[in-house]
């Protein structure tokens, strides 16, 4: 995650001294752009969640259960996002929904929530790790130029996403646990896309991050390297199709004496989509 906040500060320092010296912004052909887009992601799934009752020792095992002996292995990730541009400035909104599920039996003793499955318990569990994102970003545009050379475009982002999670657990012998919060916490971001030849593909680099401060927030990181490829080109809209690979990090923490605490390390994971603009 360090890695992604330190590729955040360095493209986005990049970004600022760039559009002050020579950035041109690319004219549009309308003033007015709505951009509909979904896409699936597919990979793997790592980590805990950790859900003591109340805060209070003794209610919650240390990093535990985990994914894997949830029977959490990989996870489907389905997104759908919003923007309305007018000329460079754009806003935008989007949501997106991770739900795993997995049933096995527990190798050793587990306490979540304050109840306690002893080993050899048959578990099924579902987890949520859904979120929302609603912010704004700027397009700075360098090239093409008379010879057609390749297009850059640089699009710092800033805006507040919505932590959705939920977690429940039960047995076969009955017993069972569940908790569930929403949290909010800022993102920044950048992306890159590098036109060649300013033609109908493009590489784009996407780098998210939520700023580590206090109280306790969500942290939320995305890397993301996508090929895109415009289809269609008409008076009534553009239609691309994107692929591409994507890792995500998740990470809370609260300031409980034994706080509620989750991880979830997503990748490598395949990412395929499409959008449409008009």
């Amino acid at each position: 995650m360090s890695r992604s906040i330190i590729a955040c500060a360095c493209l986005l320092s990049f970004c600022a001294l760039c559009a002050t010296a020579r950035a041109q912004p690319n004219p549009p052909s309308g003033d007015w752009q709505l951009t509909l887009q979904g896409d699936y992601m597919y990979g793997a799934i790592d980590g805990y969640v950790q859900v003591p009752s109340g805060g209070e020792p003794g209610t919650s095992s240390s990093k535990r259960p985990t994914f894997s002996e949830l029977g959490i292995d990989n996870a489907s990730i389905y997104e759908v996002r919003f923007q309305a541009a007018w000329r460079d400035e754009q806003f935008y909104g989007s949501g997106q929904f991770t739900r795993v599920s997995g049933s096995a039996t527990l190798d050793q003793q587990l306490t979540t929530h304050g109840v306690t499955f002893p080993a050899g318990s048959q578990l099924s569990s579902d987890i949520t790790l859904d979120w929302y994102e609603f912010g704004y970003r700027h397009r700075f545009t360098f090239g093409p130029d008379d010879r057609g050379r390749d297009q850059f475009t640089l699009l710092p982002s800033i805006g507040v996403a919505i932590f959705n999670f939920d977690y429940s657990t039960h047995a076969t012998a009955g017993a069972s646990a569940s908790r569930s919060y929403i949290k909010l916490t800022p993102q920044l971001g950048i992306e890159l896309d590098w036109r060649p030849s300013n033609g109908p593909f493009w590489l784009a680099l996407e780098l998210e991050g939520s700023p580590p401060i206090s109280p306790p927030l969500p942290l939320l990181y995305v890397e993301k390297l996508t090929a895109n490829y415009q289809l269609l080109h008409g008076r009534y809209g553009d239609l691309t199709i994107f692929a591409g690979i994507a890792f995500e990090q998740m990470f809370f923490e609260d300031n409980q004496t034994v706080p509620n605490k989750t991880r979830a390390d997503i990748g490598p994971a395949g990412i395929f989509g499409l959008s449409f603009s008009f």
